[in-house]
């Protein structure tokens, strides 16, 4: 469901420079020096921040970075940010389509892809967090054996994802149609607990990089 937009957004994410950071200082010294650390996570669509925030206060020593598009959500979630005082997290509006590309390979230990948006018509495949494209960014931004955490209510895009990530020499160590939300190093979304309430179920699967590089995928799967 789409954000009806709040006027305070812009100004609020303006105000809040040490927790949202612009693209260019993302990808500058700024964003540098956040990344420079043993273990830090990125959400992709963040959306109105119950996820990272929970993350964030529960592992302080972890760093995470969430991305999120949608201006209002982002203000939203940063907002929760700002309140907890969390200096370990940092959020960044910009499509991450575009903004992983640019990103430095092996930052990341993990990355989380809560609900993201099924884009269920074939035409419009491109435009999952899980497409040919996608994969290839995460598996040269990820550490050596680095992860990514998948949480969906979608049948469709969960087979999709599954089958395409052990393409892209993604190894699943974990994968559940009934998952029960009890996992240490895991916390609900807002549509999650929405989704519970109602009876859905949720899937879920953890991914591991494989072995070899980026450079080892065949060409004929590459989309960069």
């Amino acid at each position: 469901m789409r954000l009806k937009h709040k006027a305070w957004s812009r100004p609020y994410l303006e105000e809040h420079a040490s927790t949202v950071y612009r693209t260019e200082e993302m990808l500058g010294e700024k964003g540098k020096t956040f990344l420079n650390a043993s273990n830090v996570y990125l959400e992709i669509g963040t959306g109105k921040g119950d996820f990272i925030v929970t993350m964030g206060s529960r592992h302080p020593v972890a760093r995470f970075v969430g991305i999120e598009k949608s201006t209002t959500a982002l203000a939203i979630c940063a907002k929760k940010v700002v309140e907890a005082n969390l200096g370990n997290v940092i959020l960044v509006n910009a499509d991450a389509g575009k903004l992983l590309e640019a990103l430095p390979a092996n930052a990341f230990t993990a990355i989380f892809l809560n609900f993201s948006d099924p884009w269920p018509k074939k035409k419009h495949a491109k435009r999952r967090l899980t497409y040919d494209k996608m994969l290839s960014q995460y598996f040269r931004i990820l550490k050596p054996n680095g992860l990514i955490y998948l949480k969906t209510d979608n049948v469709d895009l969960f087979s999709y994802s599954y089958e395409n990530l052990l393409r892209f020499r993604y190894e699943i160590s974990k994968k559940t149609d009934d998952y029960d939300g009890h996992d240490d190093f895991d916390a609900p979304t807002e549509y999650e607990k929405s989704f519970r309430e109602q009876g859905i179920k949720i899937n879920r699967l953890i991914a591991q990089k494989g072995t070899g590089t980026y450079e080892t995928i065949p060409q004929s799967e590459k989309t960069i």
